[in-house]
């Protein structure tokens, strides 16, 4: 008896099954709200794959465009304060050792400033900004390489320190303004790229959320 009740019921589901496939209404609708996953999900994962590809270049760019040209300014920087170091104990002590290292350091500054430029991707943007440093720099290692020596070596205070404040000190505000310039400038691309790439999260975040609401909606 019991074998034949669940019979019954086994064929009863089988016919609410076969009606219900053959309802074309229900499966329209079960098709169609398939292919809405099925699109949803594949608008969601390109839209993930576009904007983090994006996100990675605008994550690279913060690198190339910000970090690396403020981390050489630094090189930049710290090459000068060497130089006017070694150039004063040159200037006070006259040996060889001191002279040597004194020359060593114009080398290192030509070299962090060429480097500098090398790895900037707006050389146009930076341009006045090098060249007024560019120039300083060149008046100061001037002065401080011949007359301000030669005063220095000849112990002549009185010309050195009238030297010192009428030549080598504006030269050395000049440049110390250019590099205070190309250092701002950096920072602020800096925050340029920061900024971008912190939209385009954002974007990516947005767009996902929107396809799976309409996804929802959708089902």
């Amino acid at each position: 008896m019991v074998t034949q009740e669940h019979s019954i019921r086994a064929t009863l589901i089988g016919r609410r099954i076969l009606a219900l496939y053959a309802d074309r209404g229900v499966r329209a609708r079960v098709l169609a709200t398939a292919l809405a996953a099925i699109l949803v999900a594949m608008a969601v994962g390109t839209t993930a794959i576009v904007q983090f590809n994006r996100l990675g270049t605008k994550a690279a760019n913060i690198n190339t465009q910000a970090l690396i040209p403020i981390a050489k300014l630094g090189v930049v920087r710290y090459a000068v304060l060497q130089c006017r170091i070694d150039a004063l104990a040159d200037g006070m002590l006259g040996t060889e050792t001191e002279h040597q290292a004194y020359l060593h350091d114009l080398d290192a500054v030509d070299r962090a400033i060429a480097d500098y430029l090398a790895i900037n991707d707006d050389p146009a943007g930076v341009r006045a900004q090098v060249s007024e440093f560019v120039t300083a720099w060149g008046r100061y290692r001037e002065v401080v390489s011949g007359p301000l020596l030669d005063r220095a070596r000849a112990r002549d205070w009185v010309g050195y320190i009238s030297l010192r404040d009428s030549e080598v000190k504006p030269a050395a505000v000049a440049y110390n303004d250019a590099l205070t310039a190309l250092e701002a400038k950096e920072a602020t691309d800096a925050e340029h790229q920061v900024a971008e790439a912190r939209a385009s999260a954002t974007t990516a975040r947005n767009l996902v959320v929107a396809f799976l609401v309409i996804g929802s909606l959708l089902a």
